[in-house]
């Protein structure tokens, strides 16, 4: 049997367990990232490895919207800096209702991969902090967003290039709805 086998390497619960809380500190770091309060992060340990990210949303400007797009994409872009396979699906819904609703004179796609290249350029630069929180995470399975948001401060790379590069996507015919 292999090391990776014998430490729980090979365990698809393991793994799939691990990747909620790489994903969820993705999301959790990029909030801090951009300014946002975290509330309570958390992993659900079962079947689905669900897990949750509560903290503070703003949609009060075409770029408080594409923040809020890519905390969300920040998770799936965490998981996959370390090759774990993770559910984004309701995030995918979410940035949709995102798009739908507040930036609806965009090129919804455009927007989007322009996006996710600077959030993935953040995740790498951050990687040190989500993996701080997401081994944090693995083993309380639940943080107060105090507790979450002062472990990531403690290792942040600052200053961090994503909001002023998210700043440079916000289209001039952006509207707010």
């Amino acid at each position: 049997m292999s090391n990776r086998a014998e430490n729980g390497w090979a365990s698809p619960v393991f793994t799939h367990l691990h990747s909620s809380a790489v994903h969820e500190a993705g999301h959790a770091v990029l909030a801090v990232v951009l300014g946002r309060k975290l509330q309570r992060i958390s992993i659900n340990r079962d079947e689905t490895s669900d897990g949750s990210t509560g903290r503070t949303v703003d949609y009060s400007s075409p770029l408080k919207a594409i923040e809020e797009i890519a905390i969300k994409l920040a998770g799936g872009e965490s998981a996959g800096i370390w090759y774990l396979p993770t559910d984004c699906d309701d995030d995918c819904e979410q940035i949709k209702c995102i798009l739908k609703l507040f930036l609806m004179n965009c090129d919804g796609a455009l927007l989007i991969h322009a996006i996710q290249k600077h959030v993935r350029d953040e995740v790498l630069l951050q990687r040190a902090p989500i993996a701080e929180l997401a081994l944090a995470l693995f083993e309380k399975r639940t943080m107060s967003g105090d507790e979450a948001a002062s472990l990531v401060k403690t290792s942040l790379c600052q200053p961090s290039p994503l909001g002023p590069n998210l700043k440079r996507l916000q289209p001039p015919y952006t509207t707010l709805h």
